[in-house]
C-alpha cells in the first residue's frame, strides 16, 4: 500500500509586518513558542489571547500544528518585511472510481492569505479536472484529462 502523498501550499500573509522590523518573530508573552519543531509566531498563536484573531488560530495535537480556520497542517511560519509565508500540508486527492467525485477546496476568500507564486499546482490522472484560481494575486490554473471522451470520438471516427 502506497502511503498517501501531502501537497505543499505556500500561502502568503497580507498582515502588516512593518511593527516586526527591528525584531524577530517570537509569540506573546506567556503564550508557547512552538508546537513539534515549529515556531508559532504572532500573529499566530496556540490558545486563548495568543493569537491576533481566529484566522491566525493554530492548534497543537500529536500530528503537528494545524490552522483551525482553514485546516490544513503548518510546516513553517516565516515573518519578515521581504516576504511573509506560511507552508501548509494539503492532502493529494484521488478517486479510482468512475462515478467518484472528489471536491477538495481551500477556500482563501475572506481571509487574510492567499496563494503564493511559488506553489506547483499538478493534476495527474484520466478523466481529472483539477482547478486552482485566486481573486487576488494573478494565480489561475487548471488540469483537464479526458480518455473516454478521446476515445469515444477516435471508436465514432471508424
Amino acid at each position: 500500500m502506497i502511503p498517501p502523498l501531502l501537497f505543499q501550499l505556500m500561502i502568503l500573509l497580507s498582515w502588516p509586518i512593518n511593527v516586526l522590523a527591528e525584531s524577530p518573530a517570537i509569540a506573546k508573552p506567556d503564550c508557547p513558542t512552538n508546537c513539534r519543531n515549529v515556531s508559532i509566531p504572532f500573529p499566530f498563536g496556540i490558545g486563548a489571547g495568543c493569537y491576533l484573531d481566529d484566522w491566525y488560530e493554530v492548534t497543537c495535537n500529536s500530528s503537528g500544528p494545524f490552522l483551525r480556520s482553514i485546516n490544513l497542517e503548518v510546516l513553517n511560519i516565516s515573518i519578515s518585511l521581504d516576504a511573509s509565508t506560511m507552508l501548509v500540508n494539503h492532502p493529494v486527492i484521488y478517486s479510482c472510481d468512475d462515478n467518484d467525485v472528489m471536491n477538495e477546496t481551500v477556500d482563501l476568500e475572506r481571509s487574510p492569505f492567499f496563494f503564493s507564486d511559488a506553489n506547483r499546482f499538478t493534476g495527474v490522472g484520466c478523466n481529472t479536472f483539477a482547478y486552482l484560481s485566486s481573486n487576488i494575486s494573478i494565480i489561475s490554473a487548471a488540469c483537464l484529462s479526458v480518455t473516454k471522451a478521446k476515445k469515444a470520438l477516435l471508436q465514432q471516427k471508424q
